[in-house]
């Protein structure tokens, strides 16, 4: 009896622990037919589809029509299913920042989150009504497909012919469809014939100007005739064209490296950024030393770990850092006496006069 009981119970749970999704009303019988999905279906949808907007969705259908408490207004759910509800007793409406936390993203996607619920409600999936949002339990369905489907943008001879430009009348429409068809196939077939001419006149008279267009081709050419004519001596093929000369890498590449690697313990940094620091800190003051820039990268150092952005905090500043920028003068250098000098005898004769001892005494 009680093993009933429990059975009883563990069905009636499976059957609120899911969502009842409606679907096409048939015109032969007055009923409304619905898809009964498990709410782990519903999660799993949310948390793996690869689309914003689907994510969205399901996010909605988790707080509205899933159960085991179901609401068609958008309310905040426990990870039960249980709609919150506010010292009243009323339940809590969800906003778009709740919607975020739900589906685990930065707030930063605020902005996609807003596009997207815009989207869902011109499709009908969702309305608002004075500021609660509502999953819409009957949407509107979308028209049969014509016979004729338009295929995209046409491309012909360089004009572009989008779906929107076509009548909205659908036999204009597929008329026009079928004429833009007929004449884009037109299109390519005379392009691809006019290409093939072109094509065989340059192979043909390239020789006759000294041009080669294909060595492999000039070759096979080469031995084709030999063999129809064995007693005609062979070609002598064409020299080869000499190599381009390889380009000589910049001459100030030194001194753009010896900032880049000052850069790099503030991020990633190419040549083309301290090549813009270089050049903006000679305009403050032209015989900067990438040594003096990157002294100036080091002054900068607290605020730049400090900034949100330290390289384009660095591209700023140190350029400014040579505004009114005056080289210090190398330190003078005085180098001691050497031991043994003039004065340092005269002062120590003089010392010892002082004390009683006089040097030109023979007795002393």
């Amino acid at each position: 009896m009680q093993r009933n009981e429990e059975k009883a119970t563990q069905t009636a749970e499976n059957q609120q622990d899911t969502v009842e999704l409606p679907s096409q009303q048939h015109t032969d019988e007055n009923k409304q037919w619905v898809a009964r999905i498990p709410r782990r279906v519903v999660i799993h949808r949310m948390e793996t589809s690869d689309c914003l907007e689907s994510r969205v969705f399901w996010a909605i259908v988790l707080w509205t029509l899933c159960g085991p408490q179901r609401s068609t207004a958008l309310v905040i759910k426990d990870h039960k299913g249980f709609i919150q509800k506010d010292a009243a007793g009323n339940p809590v409406y969800a906003k778009e920042q709740d919607l975020l936390g739900v589906l685990g993203l930065a707030p930063g996607m605020k902005g996609h989150l807003s596009r997207t619920m815009k989207r869902l409600k011109e499709k009908g999936s969702i309305r608002h009504h004075k500021k609660v949002w509502y999953f819409v339990e009957a949407p509107p369905l979308p028209e049969s497909p014509k016979s004729v489907a338009s295929t995209g943008n046409w491309n012909i001879a360089g004009v572009v012919v989008s779906t929107g430009n076509l009548p909205t009348d659908p036999v204009a429409r597929a008329e026009a469809i079928r004429w833009l068809d007929s004449l884009s196939t037109e299109w390519k077939t005379t392009l691809r014939t006019v290409k093939t001419g072109i094509r065989k006149l340059l192979v043909q008279g390239s020789p006759e100007h000294g041009i080669i267009i294909d060595k492999k081709r000039q070759k096979r050419r080469g031995e084709t005739a030999a063999a129809e004519s064995p007693d005609e001596p062979p070609v002598a093929p064409a020299a080869a064209a000499e190599p381009p000369p390889k380009a000589e890498p910049p001459k100030d590449l030194g001194e753009v490296e010896q900032v880049r690697e000052a850069l790099e313990p503030y991020g990633s940094a190419d040549l083309e950024t301290a090549r813009r620091i270089i050049r903006e800190s000679r305009k403050h003051y032209p015989p900067a030393t990438p040594v003096e820039i990157i002294q100036v990268i080091h002054e900068k150092d607290k605020a730049a770990r400090k900034a949100e952005n330290p390289i384009g905090f660095l591209v700023v500043v140190v350029p400014k850092g040579f505004e009114g920028y005056q080289r210090k003068p190398p330190p003078t250098y005085c180098p001691p006496e050497p031991v043994g000098s003039a004065s340092s005898d005269e002062e120590y004769e003089s010392l010892l006069r002082k004390i009683g001892i006089d040097r030109s005494d023979p007795d002393g």
